[in-house]
């Protein structure tokens, strides 16, 4: 027997559309506060089986004309001061390039702070001054 296949469209919100690309950290939660709307929404015009999202993946969003969206807020890290005598490791940083720019040969460098292999990461705190 011939089944009877009825297609209906769904029901969006009035007001704006938008496309609202997932970045790293995204949860469908924020982005529903985000653009004043709730989770089953987003869920529901994206076909959305589960919660699990993927930065760069584009989301359909919609609301309401008279209510913007809330701008994305970046929260602000405040550094950690750094102690006289010592250096905080940025991106790209060696113990050698490290040991050029403090005038400290690299075996002293890993005397003082008591480091085996030359390996080190952004965000470590290196002694650069025999304090």
């Amino acid at each position: 027997a011939a089944q009877d296949f009825t297609v209906r469209k769904a029901r969006f919100p009035r007001g704006k559309r938008i496309v609202h690309r997932v970045h790293r950290g995204d949860t469908l939660f924020g982005i529903a506060l985000r653009y004043r709307t709730d989770v089953a929404s987003v869920r529901k015009w994206n076909k959305l089986n589960d919660t699990l999202l993927h930065p760069g993946q584009k989301l359909t969003v919609y609301y309401s004309r008279s209510v913007a969206p809330k701008p994305a807020v970046k929260p602000h890290k405040t550094p950690k001061p750094v102690p006289s005598g010592f250096h905080r490791v940025k991106h790209g940083e060696t113990l050698y390039s490290l040991s050029k720019k403090y005038g400290v040969p690299v075996p002293t460098l890993k005397k003082w702070n008591k480091i085996r292999s030359s390996l080190i990461h952004p965000g470590d705190l290196i002694r650069v001054e025999n304090i």
